[in-house]
């Protein structure tokens, strides 16, 4: 017989193992998420360096720093200097690669060396989202998920102490009343005490039901609301990636509007030469040669100027576009986060009307022996 204790005592640690199970598949997915952003920013950080050494940068790593630091904060990464040289990382290699993971602060660290000379390069600091128990994304919702599991595991653990109950109460009990006489009898049940037991059996179940529909209800919004920041997320990166794309054609046009003004400028300027040796009668070609010459000129100086401004606001968007697509990935498993926590909750609200089912069943028999 399976005493309330010892099925306390199983739904505890059936629960525990289940959390930690849970937690330890989080950490690793976090870890792994984190890692793939900071191999990005990583590897963009290596070409702004390379960029900024072949443009004669002073500080090469300053310059990358403060073109990737550009944004609105808060940020959910942060990119910082970082010396090798007096860590105990100063043996690192620009190939090698570096990561710290603390769990207790949700953060994450990525280390990496840009400079074979110097022992100089960056640290990103990633901080991620708070994960608990079956996806939840705050402590309320992952002290109800627990406590949700604890109470599914407590209702399997008595319908099968009800099992087992029933079961024993089917089999027969043989006494001897003599050497010679031998009759069978069935153990006496106390219909008073079960009919308590599944009295409170039905409470229970029936509290919990209502938080199941609860958490159901705060699910479907969950969900609800992580479609529409994922929808939304999505149509912000495509027309950032569109507009990005748009400055990329303009800057385009306007080297290839600069470099045909060019052309026309050296073949105004070999007219005006030979208009120049023809003497007086090239009077009027000259004078028209000048203003058309002028005009080109101002032409490819204006041409100059859009380039740069083009150029000016390629650099401010690409910060932004990063920031989409990081926000955009982040969205896109929170989704599937949700979706997943969605179909664990109508699983266990699935067992919750099984038990029910049985309870009741037992209920009816009971009643019928009494």
């Amino acid at each position: 017989m399976i005493t309330l204790g010892v099925a306390v005592v199983a739904s505890v640690a059936t629960t525990a193992a289940l959390y930690h199970m849970d937690q330890a598949a989080g950490a690793t997915q976090h870890k792994e998420e984190a890692l793939r952003w900071g191999r990005q920013i990583s590897a963009q950080a290596e070409g702004l360096y390379l960029y900024a050494r072949q443009k004669e940068e002073r500080d090469p790593t300053g310059w990358l720093i403060s073109y990737l630091a550009q944004g609105v904060d808060p940020r959910v990464m942060k990119i910082v200097r970082w010396d090798f040289g007096d860590t105990e990382l100063a043996d690192a290699t620009v190939q090698s690669e570096n990561y710290f993971y603390y769990s207790d602060k949700h953060l994450f660290e990525y280390l990496k060396r840009l400079s074979h000379e110097e022992p100089v390069g960056i640290k990103i600091q990633i901080d991620l989202p708070y994960r608990g128990f079956l996806g939840s994304a705050s402590k309320a919702r992952n002290d109800l998920s627990v406590a949700i599991v604890f109470a599914a595991v407590l209702s399997l653990v008595l319908s099968l102490r009800a099992r087992l109950t029933r079961r024993e109460s089917e089999e027969p009990a043989v006494a001897y009343q003599s050497s010679e006489v031998e009759t069978s009898a069935q153990p006496s049940l106390n219909p008073a005490l079960i009919q308590e037991w599944i009295k409170d059996a039905r409470s229970v179940l029936t509290a919990l039901s209502g938080q199941v529909r609860d958490v159901l209800k705060d699910a479907k919004n969950l969900a609800m609301n992580a479609s529409q920041s994922y929808e939304a997320t999505r149509k912000l990166r495509e027309g950032l990636h569109h507009e990005l794309n748009e400055i990329h054609q303009g800057r385009k046009m306007m080297k290839e509007f600069e470099a045909h003004a060019v052309k026309c400028e050296a073949i105004v300027l070999n007219m005006l030469i030979d208009a120049s040796r023809k003497g007086p009668a090239g009077n009027s070609f000259l004078k028209a040669g000048d203003e058309i010459h002028q005009v080109l000129k101002l032409m490819r100086a204006r041409a100059q100027a859009a380039e740069k401004a083009f150029g000016r606001l390629e650099v401010d968007m690409e910060p932004i576009t990063t920031d989409a697509d990081i926000a955009f990935h982040s969205y896109r498993d929170f989704f599937k986060t949700t979706r997943a926590m969605d179909a664990h909750i109508q699983s266990t609200s699935a067992s919750i009307m099984s038990q029910a089912e049985l309870i009741r069943a037992l209920g009816e028999k009971n009643s019928r022996s009494v």
